[in-house]
């Protein structure tokens, strides 16, 4: 007769940054029975939001909001309890964003969320002009709108 652990799972909870928040279960991690494993969490909250594959390395599971203490690895564990994951944008490259914000609906969406939340904040002073077309995004309402082009 074989031995065979039973599977166990947790519910983490994770807030974007509109702090809008997703419950994920994740399978517990053998060696340490109450953490699971920052890949399997970033991968469903990313299957979650419906980020295309192409985006999702650009953005990243933390701990903390407005001032994030840290920024997890994808090889990081956490405990399933661990209080205040984020999921933010984890790109500093215009070039990049702008591609992101052509043809992946999803990530238009949490950009957008984020450079809301940056003005409420104050950390961003965007003119009216820039702040017009944040508006006008704000009619884009993630998940499940087709590509641009």
């Amino acid at each position: 007769m074989e031995d065979r652990e039973l599977d166990v799972f947790a519910v983490v909870l994770v807030k974007t940054i509109d702090s809008e928040q997703l419950q994920i279960t994740c399978k517990v991690s053998g060696g340490n029975s109450d953490c699971v494993l920052i890949e399997e969490l970033h991968q469903k909250v990313c299957d979650k939001l419906e980020l295309k594959s192409s985006s999702r390395g650009y953005f990243a599971i933390f701990q903390g909001q407005t001032t994030p203490v840290k920024k997890y690895k994808l090889s990081d564990t956490v405990p399933s309890t661990c209080q205040d994951l984020t999921f933010q944008k984890w790109c500093f490259n215009i070039a990049m964003e702008k591609t992101l914000l052509v043809c992946d609906m999803a990530a238009v969406y949490l950009l957008y969320k984020h450079s809301l939340y940056l003005v409420k904040q104050g950390i961003l002073h965007p003119t009216s002009e820039q702040l017009n077309q944040l508006e006008g995004i704000a009619c884009f309402r993630q998940p499940s709108i087709q590509c641009m082009f």
